[in-house]
């Protein structure tokens, strides 16, 4: 089985739910809805009952169940989940809290087979026997008929449920102080780093909690960020080492962009997803898309901001494939809590969104309806909410389209865009350090990547540490840049010299990435790219920036900084003073504004900033390939790209069934076809015949005054991919 060609499955078994009565019927109705695949947690809480004894009838039997069913198996191995008996054997592995208190351990909330967050990583003896786990599963199904795919760290999980931050145990405080001794040298090195005078290393400690200096709590931050990535190391080459070409996988809870913090755990302490992905074969993330409130940035219903998530996770794969490793099944309850039910067509146009922007796969947690703890009642593809049959017809409609387009759908890329929007891990870190969450940053981001979906605008995602993809574009937006790595910078600003053109938001490079305050003469990236700082202002005297009378009102966030004057003044705050300001930088060009508007836009529509936006895109050459219309001036979705072998897609999505759109060619190249007699051209003109591979259907094609349209209506699930051969 082929997981580089696009792919559906569906999460099944978290021991010991479902009951082993259900396993075939259900496993035979996958297979006829159309899946390809069924994914498996393997958890070591479970498969290790005692110490050294190894339990697996039950995967045994799911696996022969699996293959005889023709389905592939994801085994996604959960070595978070520890054992029971961990705390007793292993007493010296108990994860201690930044008060210095053990951290008791219990079963998981949402898994009833072992305690969570278990013993610490850092722990020789318990990081010995959890690699024993994984190299005893992977020893023994590598080579099984039905095994498609290992997922071998579940949301990069370690310290769920701790109740407190961790871990400031002996294990990872000689961890992190070895870390330290590398980063800066030795002692010296971290006194003068930190702006201390240290006697010893073992008089260094990591920062305590949100609102303390933030030296401290950014260098963790960023230790335990290493670890993650140190650790995930350590996964991969268990599951390389067991021999076999299976892809290698992993999965995040969040794309890169909403990473800034969840629950008592610090700000990237899972790892950077850019990081990560470089380790294995395919990295994902989850997506629960009717599922409101996970975080402050995560709002309830919009394809577009699920578009955003998108797009931050393909983006952070990098070389590998991107997955969406769990795609809401069906409606959630949590605990008593239920929220809005799933449309199967709705779902089927998740899955599209995810395809056009490159992702190759979709695993729907879950099959059926939870039935342990606060998850209960909910999640299920064929669940109680009203809504089974719908979703399983359209994910029938769904995959007979992926499988009779597989090998052209396997091969899409799509074309690299000429906008970056850009992701700094310090910067989130500063922010987790002031307030214990990095809700500014986040919104930040999302609001200029939601700026761009509704100027129908293809963007990638750039993280501060991965600038590789940087030549290739025209325009980067850099939001809440308050602390980039110098190396970023310099490589951002002689980029610029050479003629790309940026966009950032306030207090650029205001920090240094271990924390510290820069005076303005002092903010080199800034001073390079011409911004000159004057100075923060009370936000609630300037809660908008003007930009004169043609350019309106640009609504604020968090602060006001008032800019010097000398490049092009373009807008002002309430005292007049310069706020948005445009220089000229070499051969290329920076538009400094002096305020947080991406916040606002995440969560409304800012006239005044897409045109902003739209000026300084059209400055920087950044080129149209399409503009749309539909009947009701609907904002869709759409990307464009090709199969490598002169086939060339365009995935077109709106929010309702049969749509009309029309679509006008701006940057292609046109063919010489024999147009439709009815169409109104004259024969051998230069048009572009389109035709639809899901309504098998071509586009109706007409040229008014040289200037070429396509229209037609999008499918059940407001879909269209439109396919073309290259001239």
């Amino acid at each position: 089985m082929n997981l580089q060609q696009p792919f559906l499955g569906t999460q099944y078994y978290r021991p010991p739910f479902p009951d082993n009565g259900l396993w075939r019927a259900d496993m035979e109705q996958m297979r006829q809805t159309g899946l390809d695949v069924v994914q498996l947690w393997v958890c070591w809480g479970w498969v290790e009952p005692r110490p050294g004894e190894f339990r697996f009838d039950d995967y045994d039997e799911l696996m022969e169940t699996a293959r005889a069913a023709g389905l592939g198996v994801v085994l996604s191995t959960i070595a978070e989940i520890h054992p029971f008996w961990v705390p007793r054997v292993i007493p010296g592995a108990t994860m201690v809290n930044q008060l210095g208190v053990p951290i008791v351990s219990s079963a998981r909330r949402e898994c009833n087979v072992g305690l969570t967050p278990g013993g610490c990583f850092d722990h020789p003896e318990l990081r010995e026997r959890m690699e024993l786990f994984l190299s005893t599963v992977a020893g023994r199904y590598a080579d099984h008929p039905a095994l498609a795919a290992w997922d071998i760290w579940n949301e990069t999980r370690w310290t769920v449920q701790s109740d407190a931050y961790a871990c400031y145990c002996p294990s990872t405080l000689a961890s992190f102080r070895s870390w330290l001794l590398r980063r800066h040298g030795d002692l010296d090195g971290i006194s003068a780093a930190w702006k201390r005078r240290y006697d010893t290393i073992e008089d260094v400690m990591p920062g305590k909690e949100p609102g303390r200096p933030f030296v401290d709590l950014m260098e963790f931050q960023a230790f335990l960020q290493w670890r993650a990535r140190e650790h995930l190391a350590m996964r991969a080459r268990v599951f390389r080492s067991a021999g076999g070409d299976h892809p290698v996988t992993a999965h995040s809870a969040f794309p890169p962009t909403l990473s800034g913090s969840i629950d008592e755990e610090m700000c990237l302490a899972r790892g950077n997803d850019f990081e990560l992905a470089e380790l294995v074969d395919a990295f994902g993330c989850s997506q629960f898309p009717a599922w409101g409130g996970m975080t402050p940035a995560w709002q309830t219903g919009s394809d577009i901001e699920l578009a955003t998530r998108f797009e931050a996770a393909y983006w952070a794969a990098g070389a590998g494939d991107a997955w969406v490793s769990e795609l809401q099944g069906g409606g959630i309850c949590r605990g008593f809590e239920v929220y809005e039910p799933v449309e199967g067509d709705r779902q089927a146009r998740w899955v599209w969104s995810a395809i056009s922007r490159g992702i190759k796969g979709a695993i729907f947690w879950a099959w059926r309806d939870e039935v342990f703890g606060y998850e209960s009642g909910g999640f299920g593809i064929v669940g109680n909410d009203g809504r089974s049959a719908s979703r399983l017809a359209a994910l029938g409609r769904l995959s007979g389209a992926l499988a009779e387009h597989r090998e052209l759908l396997g091969a899409y890329q799509p074309d690299l865009p000429e906008v970056g929007v850009l992701f700094s891990g310090p910067a989130y870190q500063l922010e987790w350090a002031q307030h214990g969450h990095s809700e500014s940053a986040q919104a930040s981001v999302v609001g200029w990547m939601t700026t761009l979906e509704r100027l129908q605008l293809p963007y990638r995602v750039l993280d501060s540490g991965h600038l590789d993809g940087l030549d290739s574009l025209r325009l980067l937006v850099l939001p809440w840049p308050l602390a980039i790595e110098d190396q970023a910078a310099a490589r951002i600003a002689d980029w610029v010299r050479a003629g790309g053109h940026v966009v950032t938001e306030a207090e650029l490079a205001a920090y240094d990435t271990l924390g510290f305050y820069r005076y303005g003469p002092d903010r080199g990236f800034a001073v390079a790219l011409g911004v000159e700082h004057q100075g923060r202002r009370q936000l609630e005297t300037s809660p908008v920036l003007s930009l004169g009378p043609q350019g309106g009102e640009l609504r604020s966030a968090v602060l006001v900084e008032a800019l010097g004057d000398t490049g092009e003044v373009l807008g002002t705050n309430a005292a007049g003073e310069p706020a948005v300001v445009r220089s000229a930088v070499g051969a290329g060009a920076v538009l400094a504004i002096g305020s947080f508007p991406g916040q606002p836009a995440a969560r409304e529509r800012s006239a005044a900033l897409e045109r902003l936006l739209t000026t300084e895109l059209s400055r920087a050459g950044v080129r149209r390939a399409f503009r749309f219309s539909t009947d009701d001036g609907e904002v869709l979705q759409w990307r464009t790209g090709t199969d490598g072998r002169g086939t060339r897609l365009l995935f077109v999505l709106t929010q309702r069934e049969d749509t009309p759109v029309t679509i006008q060619p701006v940057t292609i190249q046109p063919v010489t076809i024999q147009p439709d007699p009815g169409a109104g051209t004259a024969a051998g003109a230069d048009l572009l015949a389109v035709a639809d591979l899901l309504a098998g259907a071509d586009w109706k094609v007409t040229a008014d005054g040289g200037q070429v349209s396509w229209s037609g209506r999008t499918g059940a699930a407001g879909v269209a991919v439109l396919s073309w051969r290259e001239a």
